[in-house]
């Protein structure tokens, strides 16, 4: 039987209806674009279904295996031994960096000022498993970990609105605008009470 709408991720039921529609519309474009995608690169039959488009007999006889996977970045352990990946995984990176070795940079284009480079940091984990442990200021000794597993896009797609993710001609008609209100309420819900908008929004615009 087909999906009717693709889930918020993990289900979260952060999105209202309006919402939980755009991001069902958002994410059958990106598998419709994938099965595109592998059908000109490897012809067809493609594995590969969008569940909301038609019912598919072999998703009814498919067997589900179970995929293991403890969430540590293995890119580090490829780089690292060990106890110097725990310690990478916790420090800061520079994002300017990592594009600078990709050829690319980050540049931030004030109003009425010449654009600027600028950079964010990050910590070296996969977006799909991130944490921060939060340690007695005193002692150093863990008082709670935090997991989440929220792709960006999720993040995106609540602070900037559904019409972000296509170009104007691909545009549907059930897209939603920005819910600045409730990206904050999340933020200081799940992250600390002192977080302000200005913390999670640009101010001017960025390019890549």
């Amino acid at each position: 039987m087909p999906l009717t709408q693709f889930s918020a991720p993990g289900r979260l039921a952060d999105f209202s209806p309006p919402q939980a529609g755009a991001w069902s519309a958002i994410i059958q474009s990106w598998i419709n674009i994938s099965i595109e995608f592998l059908k000109y690169q490897y012809g067809e039959p493609v594995y590969f279904f969008n569940e909301i488009a038609a019912a598919n007999p072999a998703l009814d006889t498919a067997p589900v295996e179970d995929i293991f996977w403890d969430g540590f970045p293995r890119s580090l352990h490829l780089r690292f031994d060990e106890q110097r990946a725990l310690q990478e995984a916790d420090q800061p990176q520079s994002l300017a960096a990592y594009y600078a070795e990709r050829d690319r940079l980050l540049i931030e284009y004030p109003t009425g000022a010449s654009p600027r480079l600028i950079d964010f940091h990050y910590r070296n984990q996969d977006e799909y498993l991130e944490w921060f442990v939060t340690r007695h200021p005193q002692t150093g000794a863990m008082e709670a970990i935090t997991f989440t597993c929220e792709a960006p896009e999720y993040w995106r797609f609540i602070g900037n609105g559904s019409g972000d993710f296509f170009s104007r001609e691909t545009l549907p008609t059930d897209r939603v605008g920005p819910d600045p209100t409730k990206l904050l309420q999340l933020y200081q819900t799940l992250v600390s009470p002192q977080v302000r908008l200005e913390d999670l929004l640009f101010r001017y615009p960025v390019i890549l």
